[in-house]
């Protein structure tokens, strides 16, 4: 059974995404003050110190039979804090003034999930593989870097649509630039892909060379991985066709949303989907 620490550490997290959430919003509305912008960055400086202590003492508590990953909510942890960290470092060295405002919703989901998986939803994976612990870190890791493009993509659409509806220079003038915005969503999604790849790449081995541990017949057509293959193939237009008039812009950051969405259904079907296996919830 889970111990009571971590249902109580993922609620700490979600407050804390949703305080930044509401400075990030403010900072839309009222201007990117600097003390507002300050505390929001150092509140997700705080989430991702407190994802990483909660990520080690889980690992470390997980002795002799350590892992990388012991459950989803250890998956979740490595997301949240990823994207966390991220973003914060974004903030501090680029010019992404706005980000926060659209990726600490995703953080805040992240965390309301991780109480949701640490609590009713809580099951062990069974790492019994170097390529299933391959697997399991690089999808985890290539979804933080999808939910900051994510985060940028929401971004770079309100920057656009305030732009097409003529608002005030001013207003927009303290937000990240479209340019910049686009550069960030490709770089994010880029990064995100190839983990992803890596690890879709390293499930086929399990699957392969350990045979399907409980995914059962017709695996390989089942909702779970059907959704995640048709998120992997969206982003891989998003990756590789961006270039095109066609497909920049706009067009790129709904697809960008579009392909989280479909990852997060892939996650949302491996936990809810009975005898997935030993990757237990990673898609």
């Amino acid at each position: 059974m889970p111990e009571p620490v971590t249902p109580i550490a993922f609620a700490l997290l979600a407050g804390l995404a949703l305080s930044a959430t509401v400075l990030g919003a403010r900072g839309l509305r009222r201007g990117d003050g600097r003390h507002r912008a300050g505390v929001e960055r150092l509140l997700l400086w705080g989430i991702a110190a407190i994802c990483a202590l909660l990520a080690g003492a889980r690992w470390g508590a997980a002795s002799p039979n350590w892992g990388p990953l012991t459950s989803h909510a250890d998956g979740l942890l490595v997301m949240g804090g990823l994207l966390a960290v991220t973003v914060a470092f974004l903030r501090s060295r680029g010019p992404f003034a706005g980000l926060g405002a659209f990726a600490s919703p995703v953080l805040a989901l992240v965390f309301a999930w991780g109480i949701c998986a640490s609590v009713w939803t809580w099951r062990p994976f069974a790492v019994d593989s170097l390529w299933l612990g391959l697997h399991l870190v690089s999808v985890y890791a290539g979804a933080g870097f999808l939910g900051v493009a994510a985060g940028a993509a929401a971004l770079y659409l309100y920057v656009h649509r305030r732009l097409a509806r003529k608002a005030p220079i001013g207003a927009l003038a303290r937000l990240a630039p479209l340019e910049a915005t686009e550069r960030l969503m490709g770089a994010m999604t880029t990064a995100g892909f190839a983990l992803l790849s890596l690890g879709l790449a390293a499930g086929f081995i399990v699957v392969h060379h350990f045979g399907p541990q409980g995914l059962g017949p017709g695996w390989w057509y089942s909702p779970k991985v059907l959704v995640a293959a048709g998120a992997w193939a969206l982003y891989a237009v998003v990756v590789n066709v961006r270039q095109t008039m066609s497909l920049r812009g706009a067009r790129a950051a709904w697809l960008s949303l579009a392909g989280f969405a479909l990852l997060a259904a892939a996650f949302g079907l491996g936990v809810a989907m009975p005898g997935v296996g030993a990757g237990g919830g990673a898609p």
